[in-house]
């Protein structure tokens, strides 16, 4: 009889071992025998705006500000009249770092047609006004 390792525990080394070879998956019989299926594409398509958005809604004031998901920053921001929002990840809150996807923000908004007439965002933004040269930055 084989002497249990766990005091009243009933399972023995010889059932563990029996569960492996039952359970266990042989690794050899699956190596060079699965195969890796083509993904398929992801198709993106950008609409034309409507002419009446941007005509009534051509002047836009964007709001900034850095947010935090799991300790990672994020630059968010919203436009007041048409309320789109964007979210960037940055790698570090620097200066730099976050006038670039700031600006990538507006480009985004100059290419649809829209005219940013200003930027608000809180004291963690102000330091980075001069950067963009806008004309107000609360």
């Amino acid at each position: 009889m084989e002497r249990n390792m766990i005091p009243n525990c009933p399972v023995t080394k010889a059932d563990i071992m029996h569960a492996e070879d039952i359970f266990e998956a042989k690794i050899g019989a699956l190596q060079c025998k699965t195969v890796r299926k083509k993904l398929t594409r992801v198709v993106t398509t950008i609409h034309e705006l409507p002419t009446e958005i941007i005509e009534h809604h051509s002047n836009v004031t964007i709001k900034a500000d850095i947010m935090y998901i799991n300790k990672i920053p994020f630059v968010i921001t919203t436009s007041r009249s048409i309320h789109f929002y964007t979210a960037e990840l940055i790698k570090n809150e620097k200066s730099a770092t976050i006038a670039t996807s700031i600006k990538q923000v507006i480009q985004l908004y100059c290419r649809r047609g829209f005219n940013i007439q200003s930027l608000h965002g809180d004291g963690q933004l102000k330091h980075i006004k001069n950067t963009l040269r806008m004309r107000q930055l609360q």
